[in-house]
């Protein structure tokens, strides 16, 4: 990476919040969204693409734009005009809920935000400077911390990144370590996050990572539209991927064109996390996408070198079902597949493949 010549103007901002219904984090997150706003000098605006439940759909959009009214009037100034509400008249996954809320924003940068996640202060203004200071970059993240840690110095990263690793699975970089690690840097190959070695600064700007997370990101919108292929919508994410690796594989895209990505560590944010796959159904449910996602991003990512490596992507499933955890897992962690969750997973990726696989070169890595 080289340095930007020039600082830019300073650029504006736009939070998308895609969110079902009105649950009891959306309250803490817009909040934070709100005292987050207040620290940038540029417009910044706020969009809210609710997914309406089929039950008291009425009732919460009512209670959505009470909540984002009465923000507003306790933080004015902090967001540009009333937050935008994007109505969908069902939960039509991640990927499509966040795409509609991107062609709807106007700023230069896009920060997504989960509807589970609360902004320390001065989240974006850190991001936009670290990823301002440096060219080509397309997105940018700071460290989510597990809220289930709570602030001390027992507190866990809940991710910090993401990279592939040797198993050709995404990960989150850091994940389970302590937040008290000092000089901490990306370690792509293991899925860990490095110390640095002496002598290097104990918190470094910002360092470079393979992918961000869509968790709490910030995303350049030229490099946006640059990916996004042709026509005049600008939908990033893979919206057949619905949900889980949707991220990873627009960030081999943006790799791919040549675009960087960076961690800021002084950036922070708290994730609740797995929300919306806490019960063993939905839990299962979430395996299933998680494994089929990830052999539909590696046939467009790996082009023709995917096919020789079939197998031993099965072998590695396969170990997964049989081996079990020796730890107990944190929130959010995916259950371990069972056989069932395993045909499943590669059912739904063979009747999809055709719409992922080809016989290129793959992705530039």
């Amino acid at each position: 990476m080289t340095e930007s010549p020039s600082r830019a103007a300073t650029p504006t901002l736009s939070y998308v919040v895609p969110t079902i219904g009105v649950p009891e984090h959306l309250a803490k997150c817009l909040a934070s969204i709100y005292g987050d706003g207040e620290r940038l000098d540029a417009p910044r605006e706020l969009i809210v693409v609710w997914q309406a439940p089929i039950a008291g759909a009425a009732e919460g959009s009512k209670a959505l734009r009470e909540l984002c009214r009465r923000l507003a009037a306790a933080q004015p100034g902090a967001i540009d005009g009333p937050a935008r509400i994007i109505e969908l008249p069902r939960p039509v996954g991640f990927a499509r809920a966040v795409n509609d809320g991107i062609a709807a924003s106007g700023g230069d940068w896009v920060a997504l935000v989960n509807d589970d996640v609360v902004l320390e202060a001065g989240w974006a203004r850190r991001l936009l400077e670290a990823a301002g200071a440096v060219s080509r970059v397309a997105a940018a993240q700071g460290i989510n911390v597990m809220a289930c840690g709570g602030d001390g110095e027992d507190a866990r990263i809940d991710g910090a990144g993401l990279a592939w690793n040797r198993r050709w699975q995404a990960v989150q970089l850091g994940r389970g370590e302590a937040t008290r690690s000092a000089g901490l840097t990306a370690g792509a190959s293991s899925g860990r996050l490095r110390r640095q070695p002496a002598g290097t600064p104990a918190h470094p700007v910002c360092d470079e990572v393979y992918g961000v997370s869509a968790t709490a990101a910030i995303y350049r919108r030229a490099a946006l539209v640059e990916v996004s292929g042709d026509g005049d919508a600008l939908r990033p994410f893979e919206e057949r991927l619905d949900s889980y690796y949707e991220d990873v594989e627009l960030a081999d895209r943006l790799h791919g064109a040549g675009y960087h990505a960076l961690l800021a560590p002084a950036a922070r944010a708290v994730h609740t996390g797995a929300l919306s796959s806490r019960s063993p159904r939905a839990a299962r449910r979430r395996t299933r996408r998680v494994y089929a996602n990830r052999l539909l991003v590696l046939a467009r990512r790996l082009g023709r070198g995917f096919w020789p490596r079939v197998p031993v992507v099965l072998g590695r499933d396969v170990v997964d079902a049989l081996r079990r955890p020796k730890t107990a897992p944190m929130p959010g962690d995916l259950e371990p597949p069972g056989v069932v969750d395993l045909a499943c997973a590669w059912g739904r990726a063979a009747r999809l493949l055709p719409r992922f696989a080809h016989f290129g070169p793959g992705i530039r890595r």
